[in-house]
């Protein structure tokens, strides 16, 4: 493209106070071929104080190329005001105990007195108790008369045998007496133990020489022995079971048998008793995330423990806290149920419903308590909006919550165009 320039020329006078003209006004082009061209103006309106003798034309046959520029504006239009929901719940580790239970069953035995000729048994015996097995001490009795009362006096069966430390006051239930053979004076008592003494050894005769009467003897017998639980037992949860766990298995053993559970993460275990019967209660407490919330029950499996009666009952102390139940989403004056682990698409349905427009919703969760995160973006209603509501009457867990903030604030969505332009009636938009 072709292009000329028209200047106007003066010749100044040497004195005279003269300035440059203006341009020539109403300037008009035409290219009328490649080495021609055709320019019309009219004079300037300031002569520059002298009149103007010659105007110049000058042409550029290259020009170069015309630039064109473009101006491009943009504006986020997807979701506008973006909300995160929670829902909460405070840590409680579940608790469960394990405890192994017999049948009460009393040790009960007797004591005897014979001799080979009628009417001679009389004078004095005195017994004796070993229990350094069990961590006691051997006692000797008092002097006990050949026909002594059962219970009842000072020198009564029963006050004698609870005078020896290692049976103690209130170590026996009760004593009986029968007469055997009234022609020999010859007694049995029927001695029943306190379960606290657990099974206790055979009473034995410490010295029978102050007995009178030809051929006198003492005899003891067990009738009954203690009911002791012993053996083992096995535990069992979410379908895998432990090795077998001692009756008298301590916490560390107990834990450490749980713990190789695949589905057991960290517990703690305390161990008490033991009971009269040599039952235990372990108390497991289940501290890992990992097994966070409410759980199922372990399963005792109790064939291999011995005793009559013998069992292993498991019992849930404290529950792991977890979020059940339903709570209401609101918005401006609407307002509706949503369950408290509602799928993305319940909820989205619920919030359009009470008046939110059209809304996406992602969720991610559970946590330890069973708490989930909702992330809603606003996709039709434009501006800074209000915060969903909650109403959590329904809601179900040891301090649970749902908590609505705003991560993005919404804006009114603008659109504006830019014009630009070049010389000669060449518009760029």
């Amino acid at each position: 493209m072709s292009k000329a320039i028209l200047l106007a020329l003066i010749f100044f006078g040497a004195d005279a106070q003269l300035s440059i003209p203006d341009a020539p006004t109403s300037v008009a082009l035409d290219v009328l071929s490649g080495s021609e061209v055709r320019v019309s103006f009219e004079s300037p309106l300031s002569d520059g104080g002298s009149a103007i003798q010659s105007y110049s034309v000058e042409w550029d046959t290259d020009p170069g190329v015309q630039e064109v520029q473009a101006i491009t504006t943009s504006t986020y239009t997807d979701a506008n005001e973006i909300q995160m929901m929670t829902s909460t719940a405070s840590n409680q580790d579940e608790i469960q105990t394990i405890t192994t239970n017999a049948t009460v069953q009393y040790e009960i035995q007797t004591i005897s007195t014979d001799c080979a000729t009628s009417g001679n048994l009389g004078g004095t015996f005195a017994v004796k108790l070993d229990t350094t097995s069990s961590g006691g001490s051997v006692e000797i009795s008092g002097e006990i008369n050949y026909n002594a009362d059962a219970d009842n006096d000072y020198f009564s069966v029963k006050t004698i045998l609870e005078s020896m430390p290692n049976i103690g006051s209130n170590g026996i239930v009760g004593v009986t007496r029968q007469e055997d053979d009234a022609s020999l004076n010859s007694y049995t008592w029927t001695i029943t133990f306190d379960t606290r003494l657990g099974d206790i050894p055979l009473l034995t005769l410490y010295d029978g020489s102050a007995l009178t009467g030809t051929g006198s003897t003492v005899t003891f017998a067990s009738i009954q022995d203690q009911n002791l639980i012993t053996g083992s037992f096995r535990l069992s949860y979410q379908g895998y079971t432990t090795t077998s766990i001692p009756y008298d298995a301590t916490s560390g053993e107990v834990a450490s048998a749980l713990e190789s559970l695949s589905t057991i993460d960290t517990i703690h275990v305390r161990r008490d008793g033991p009971t009269h019967q040599a039952g235990y209660n372990w108390t497991v407490t289940f501290t890992s995330n990992y097994n966070g919330a409410n759980l199922p029950q372990l399963i005792p499996t109790y064939a291999d423990l011995g005793g009559n009666g013998a069992t292993a009952v498991v019992t849930t102390v404290q529950d792991g806290n977890e979020l059940g139940g339903s709570f209401n989403v609101t918005f401006g004056n609407n307002a509706t149920s949503v369950p408290f682990d509602a799928t993305p698409s319940i909820m989205k349905a619920a919030l359009e419903n009470v008046g939110t427009g059209e809304v996406t919703v992602h969720r991610s969760g559970p946590d330890f308590e069973l708490g989930y995160v909702w992330t809603i973006s606003f996709i039709e209603k434009e501006g800074d909006l209000d915060l969903i509501g909650t109403d959590i009457t329904r809601l179900t867990g040891d301090d649970a919550s749902v908590e609505v903030i705003e991560t993005r604030k919404g804006t009114i969505k603008e659109v504006q165009t830019i014009t630009t332009s070049g010389g000669n009636d060449n518009i760029v938009n």
